[in-house]
């Protein structure tokens, strides 16, 4: 056999025991972490189950009050929505504890499925009444709304008739002051133009 160095035998045997602290540490480390995250993931499941008959009267009341929802359908679509948060829930705490980014792309998805059913949500619409008083104010209306488009349109009109003749008029103004001054350019120097006409 060949022999070893007791100083170097002794370096290696701590080199493996701090590595082996180091690596102890870590995992303890790791452990409480988990822990922390298993925990916080517990009460976050505790508050579902806590709120959630909470959450589906407000959901319940919602849907009935706006959407007229009654009965039978009123209770499937509350349990639907109640089912679509709680895998939508599931999903995320799922992505937090297994830390996969490949489970982050199916987010939108998730969103999809928990939102699907407020889409296939439709109101109810009931026909409002029009009393004779008001029937007769929107004929009314609907004739002043037409009387208005005939004023507006011959008020168009009128405005391009006096744009036309204001241009005329501005035209034949300047022609008749340029021959003035064409024939005030003739005149004699020395001559003022109101001594001629006294």
């Amino acid at each position: 056999m060949f022999e070893v160095d007791p100083l170097l035998f002794i370096l290696l045997a701590e080199g493996v025991a701090i590595l082996l602290a180091t690596l102890v540490l870590l995992t303890v480390l790791q452990l409480r972490k988990k822990r922390r995250y298993r925990n916080a993931v517990m009460r976050l499941v505790s508050q579902v189950n806590h709120y959630s008959e909470v959450r589906m009267k407000d959901t319940s009341t919602f849907l009935h009050d706006i959407y007229e929802l009654e009965d039978t359908e009123l209770r499937q679509t509350v349990k639907e929505i109640d089912a679509r948060e709680r895998e939508f829930i599931q999903k995320i705490i799922n992505i937090f504890l297994r830390g996969e980014t490949v489970l982050l792309t199916t987010v939108n998805v998730a969103v999809n499925e928990l939102i699907g059913p407020y889409k296939n949500l439709r109101p109810k619409i009931s026909a409002p009444t029009v009393s004779e008083g008001e029937q007769s104010a929107l004929m009314q209306l609907e004739t002043l709304e037409a009387q208005k488009g005939k004023l507006e349109q011959e008020l168009k009109i009128t405005k391009e008739r006096m744009a036309n003749m204001a241009r005329f008029y501005a035209r034949s103004d300047r022609s008749s002051k340029s021959k003035l001054t064409r024939s005030e350019g003739k005149e004699q120097p020395g001559f003022d133009s109101k001594k001629n006409q006294e």
